[in-house]
């Protein structure tokens, strides 16, 4: 039996967001999202058997893109859980009831539950860096007050995938299983 660790996500190409992620990578301390893997995670499903889970999450999947007809996601603002004062994760905001509706219906369509995601509906946000040292807050929380306010456009969304993650000490490398289109 072979597992394989793994996720669903819209993947993410707007040239203002990425420029910005570029940005907060760049500040030491921080570990940032290189821009070929800014995602929307519409659900983590960490480790599945790639023999007997993944093909029942693919149908699955299959159904939930023929309930959706594609939409668009407004990127707008950037803020840090738990905040900006105790910043540990950066995110650019995110307008779309579509996206909302789609993540709902993937979180409904799919048993394999994380226990973290217990009792947690779909909140969507684009992470953008993670910080690992303290020293860095200050100017994580400089770039992200710079953006708060800031309109990064537009992005269309017609397909979402899931995703294979290998994890690597620098960076995690993502593959895709299978591709799924929205067409509601």
């Amino acid at each position: 039996m072979t597992r394989i660790r793994s996720f669903v996500a819209v993947p993410v190409s707007l040239k203002p967001v990425l420029k910005l992620a570029e940005s907060v990578k760049a500040i030491r301390g921080v570990k940032g999202i290189a821009p070929e893997n800014l995602h929307l995670t519409l659900k983590f499903l960490g480790d599945v058997d790639t023999e007997n889970e993944v093909p029942d999450i693919i149908n699955r999947l299959e159904g939930v893109a023929k309930r959706h007809a594609p939409f668009s996601i407004h990127f707008i603002g950037t803020g840090a859980f738990p905040d900006l004062s105790r910043a540990r994760v950066a995110w650019v905001g995110i307008e779309s009831p579509e996206l909302i509706s789609l993540g709902e219906d993937v979180l409904s369509a799919l048993p394999y539950r994380i226990e973290e995601d217990a009792g947690r509906g779909f909140s969507p946000h684009l992470t953008i860096g993670r910080l690992k040292h303290a020293a860095a807050r200050k100017e994580l929380r400089r770039i992200l007050q710079e953006h708060e306010d800031n309109d990064f456009g537009t992005m269309e969304v017609r397909t979402f995938y899931l995703m294979k993650s290998v994890l690597t000490p620098s960076c995690p490398i993502y593959s895709e299983i299978a591709e799924f289109q929205l067409r509601h």
